[in-house]
């Protein structure tokens, strides 16, 4: 006696074959075309399903209902390995692509991500793409500082590069309406034209700033669309991992970007330094050739294009929902907090606690190896911690980190501070992420990361408006220490807004 192989539990005689009377009428026809009782489906994320009768046993008795097999729709027939998986949500669509239009969102199979091909392909973009765009961002500062030797020349090129990310709800609209993946491929090809053409003709500074700030509008369109593909392409428990992940890649990116740019320029030039990220850019095209499609919700795509009318509900859900109102405001006043304090680093390391170039260099990349660190901790982490526990303890960590800093009596204290600054910002990047995609709808998700992170990048222009002026009026210990103390109190009330949540 062996098991059945159609694993109903059941066990039959090898020289009695089974029989199939069940499979004896043909099977139902399985079309592309909606059943009309899906339209009442009580779930947009798991297709319409089809409810065939299972076969009945060797024995003549009829498999339990409990054992009725459920699967999507398909042009070809499924392989044995859906009956396994049916009841956790689409395979078709984990696996490979379902035909239901309807079918925004699959309850994938969890895959572990190391073994997920197409998450490894999305994160490995992604850390392209950020490294190429601190490349560009070092390697055209220095060509304004080249040609020009002024600061508003400087200055003119990073508001022309954090601008456009103030549209994060109007882009997040058109990523909502859009197949993702062809949404990242535009970008990356975007990115490609762009870079190579100020490389080609490196412009004067007023055509320059237009190409900047072109190229700030498609990485602020890559955010929402990178973020809201991770919900498809992972399982839901996945999600902090999968973020984590992304978030040390994109560290890295961050880390190694501006010194690859630094050495390229000061090397072959400027010229050759673009033309290396537009090189990267093209490979990142050809690698998202092979992402599968990861279409819209269907109440999302289709119809007039209502740009400006879909932003406003965007808006609207992000400021009536207490949860994305909390992290917008949050991301807000903590980015322009600790930005504003930063800028004045180079002053507390130089001349109040007399370091030189090497020790302000150790300072800030203090912060990079804190964040690196916490993103690669985060990403093997396997215990289950609540996302606000984690969004809390990053806040907290900067508050600590910046008083820190500002009451250091020695430089090693302000560079141990630097790293539990840079964990505190790991924690809360993770954290923000993850809420969003358990709570927003995917068709609203494009609009709520532009939009809460539109309000970061707010914060940041906030930030470099004020930091000079305050740090020129306090001084760098008080600036420190008063900044680290407003954090505390933006922590409390992230705390209050964020209890019992869910999250």
């Amino acid at each position: 006696m062996r098991p059945d192989p159609l694993g109903h539990g059941k066990r039959f005689q090898p020289s009695a074959p089974p029989t199939h009377p069940a499979r004896s009428a043909p099977p139902p026809p399985v079309t592309d075309a909606l059943p009309a009782a899906a339209s009442s489906s009580p779930s947009p994320f798991i297709c319409p399903p089809i409810t065939r009768s299972a076969p009945a046993t060797a024995s003549g008795s009829a498999t339990p209902a409990s054992a009725t097999l459920t699967s999507p729709p398909a042009r070809r027939s499924s392989p044995p390995s859906t009956v396994a998986h049916a009841s956790k949500g689409c395979y078709a669509f984990a696996h490979d692509r379902c035909h239901w239009p309807e079918c925004a969102v699959a309850v994938v199979t969890a895959v572990p991500l190391r073994r997920n091909r197409q998450f490894r392909l999305l994160v490995g973009v992604r850390v392209l793409s950020f490294a190429g765009d601190q490349l560009t961002v070092v390697a055209l500062t220095l060509l304004a500082h080249q040609r020009y030797g002024v600061g508003p020349a400087v200055s003119a090129l990073l508001i022309a590069h954090v601008l456009p990310h103030l549209f994060g709800p109007v882009l997040g609209s058109i990523v909502d309406r859009s197949d993702q993946r062809t949404v990242l491929r535009t970008c990356e090809t975007s990115r490609a034209l762009l870079v190579a053409a100020m490389g080609l003709t490196l412009p004067t500074l007023p055509v320059l700033v237009v190409l900047v700030a072109a190229n700030a509008v498609r990485a602020a369109m890559l955010r929402p669309a990178g973020r809201s593909a991770i919900p498809v392409l992972v399982a839901r428990d996945q999600l902090a991992a999968a973020n984590a992940t992304l978030a040390a890649g994109a560290n890295v990116g961050f880390a190694i970007g501006p010194a690859i740019g630094g050495a390229l320029v000061a090397w072959v030039g400027v010229y050759a330094a673009l033309m290396v990220d537009a090189a990267t850019s093209v490979i990142a095209v050809v690698a998202l050739g092979f992402l599968r499609s990861l279409p819209p919700v269907t109440g999302a795509r289709g119809g007039r294009p209502r740009l400006l009318s879909d932003t406003r509900k965007g808006l609207a859900y992000v400021w009536h929902q207490p949860i994305t109102r909390t992290l917008a405001l949050g991301l807000f006043a903590g980015v322009a907090l600790a930005a504003m304090v930063m800028l004045g680093g180079v002053f507390l390391v130089r001349g109040t606690l007399h370091g030189g170039p090497a020790a302000y260099g150790l300072f800030s990349g203090a912060w990079g190896l804190g964040m690196i660190a916490t993103s690669v901790l985060l990403a093997i982490n396997r215990r289950s911690i609540s996302m606000t526990t984690w969004l809390v303890l990053g806040f907290a960590a900067q508050a600590i980190a910046l008083t820190g800093a500002g009451l250091a009596p020695h430089l090693a204290v302000a560079v141990a501070a630097a790293v539990v600054s840079g964990t505190g910002d790991a924690l809360g990047d993770v954290a923000t992420d993850t809420i969003l995609q358990q709570t927003v709808p995917r068709e609203l998700l494009g609009r709520a990361v532009g939009a809460v992170y539109a309000g970061s990048f707010a914060g940041e222009l906030v930030a470099y408006a004020a930091g000079g002026l305050l740090v020129d009026l306090l001084g760098p210990r008080i600036l420190f220490t008063a900044g680290g103390c407003t954090l505390a109190l933006v922590t409390a009330w992230i705390t209050t807004a964020m209890k019992g949540n869910g999250t």
